[in-house]
């Protein structure tokens, strides 16, 4: 049977078309935790995947090929953009794994694990295929009503609060709001490795691992560098390192601190300057530093339990993620990055203002709903629908989107509430963006993603 290798996507990421757990070609069972984000540019089929292979939990992306042999055929097996591989889905094996692939990463046939019949599933891939053919911009889907929104906008604070909730399972929520706000300074290209490096080392434990137990940024920073594998590459060919930036590193190589990360997990190529990993590493450790006894979880249930005015709420959760970077962490930045300029503080407003909605909101719902106060859960659910836009326009005006009326795309505008039911609905009907994630006669309302 013949068919074009984006089912293969498709069977991936809606829920119920494969068994569960999953078997790789040598018997062990795969637990997908988290099935990651469809990439619509070049690189690997999904970015982002986290899944369970015994005992152990693996986070990086996905291949899919018709045959294994397709790995080589396609050119991946020198392209750095596919070091991050984590499992590698083909539809049928014929004549095995060639044995230099077997050692990369696990292997599944999905063509034997389908929680189908064949004929049913080929089936709903031709009626996602039609659905393809009908995208948005054609005619076939039209564009949401503004209540349409509302409610998708509720469905995507579920969804992450969900995926939250699931963090929470193995640590303190302390411990999960920094993994969450480590994941959003890496921004798109480097959200894996910035939440990996977070979740390498309790923040608790950071304490004991400074010099002296104080938490200077500098010091953080470095401490990051080395963990997140960039130092030996830094001290091998990178000429005029400060000394501050070498005695640090020296003290933390004497302790015995070892990376965590390598170099290749980390994206460098088409980035902004402001989003290169040093630099969002900079931020990080300067949140870090400036969080009274790291716990800056604490710091937004505060402001939060007083439940004043959502401007003033506001206002209050920026600052503490908009701050000054200090001088010694600005000076080494340009020293080591030989800029002329660097940025000046942790985030800019919009950006803060998306790990609020992202990250701040759904962290307190999960704490609110453990601990039983539903009155403070619906007043966060308030701050969430009137919360003011934060994404860019350009996002809501792509050729490939419906045409949308003046009105709504003020509305849209000026609400980060309304704002996250777009997203969501893109994620939901967009196939340039994602798929309907439902199967076939079921309602994407009740799915959760």
């Amino acid at each position: 049977m013949a068919f074009p290798e984006h089912w293969l996507h498709w069977t991936w990421l809606i829920p119920g078309y494969l068994c569960a757990p999953l078997k790789d070609v040598n018997g062990r069972s795969i637990d997908i935790l988290e099935r990651g984000e469809l990439n619509v540019h070049n690189g690997p089929d999904i970015l982002n995947a986290r899944i369970r292979v015994g005992s152990l939990v693996y986070l990086g992306d996905v291949e899919f090929h018709l045959h294994p042999e397709d790995w080589y055929r396609h050119g991946h097996g020198g392209d750095r953009r596919y070091r991050q591989v984590i499992l590698h889905g083909v539809w049928e094996l014929r004549g095995g794994v060639p044995a230099r692939l077997q050692e990369r990463f696990p292997h599944v046939c999905l063509s034997s694990q389908l929680a189908l019949s064949r004929e049913d599933w080929q089936q709903a891939m031709e009626t996602l295929e039609g659905y393809v053919e009908a995208a948005p911009g054609s005619g076939g889907v039209p564009p949401p009503e503004l209540d349409d929104l509302a409610r998708f906008s509720l469905i995507r604070l579920e969804r992450k609060t969900a995926r939250f909730a699931r963090w929470a399972e193995a640590a303190p929520l302390g411990e999960v709001f920094w993994r969450g706000l480590a994941e959003a300074l890496g921004y798109t290209r480097n959200a894996a490795p910035m939440a990996a490096l977070m979740a390498s080392t309790p923040v608790l434990q950071l304490a004991a691992q400074l010099p002296g137990g104080w938490p200077h940024p500098l010091a953080l920073w470095v401490y990051f560098l080395i963990r997140g594998g960039f130092w030996t590459g830094l001290a091998r060919h990178q000429a005029g390192i400060p000394d501050s930036v070498a005695q640090l590193a020296e003290g933390y190589l004497a302790q015995g601190l070892v990376p965590a990360l390598q170099l290749t997990d980390w994206h460098f190529s088409r980035l902004r300057p402001g989003n290169h990993p040093l630099v969002r590493l900079a931020a990080l450790a300067q949140l870090l530093a400036n969080a009274p006894q790291y716990n800056l979880f604490s710091s937004f249930l505060a402001l939060a339990q007083q439940r004043r005015h959502p401007r003033q709420v506001l206002e209050d959760w920026e600052a503490r993620l908009i701050q000054p970077l200090s001088p010694s962490l600005r000076q080494a930045l340009r020293a080591l990055l030989r800029w002329s300029r660097v940025p000046e503080h942790t985030l800019g407003r919009q950006r803060a203002r998306q790990i609020l909605l992202n990250v701040a909101l759904p962290v307190l719902l999960v704490w609110a709903r453990r601990t039983g106060n539903p009155g403070f859960s619906l007043y966060l659910e308030s701050l969430y629908e009137v919360f003011p836009g934060c994404e860019d326009p350009g996002l809501f005006q792509r050729k490939t989107l419906p045409p949308l009326p003046r009105e709504f795309q003020l509305r849209l505008k000026q609400s980060g509430f309304l704002q996250q039911g777009f997203l969501e609905w893109l994620h939901l009907h967009h196939p340039a963006v994602s798929l309907p994630f439902a199967l076939p006669g079921q309602t994407t309302a009740g799915v959760a993603i």
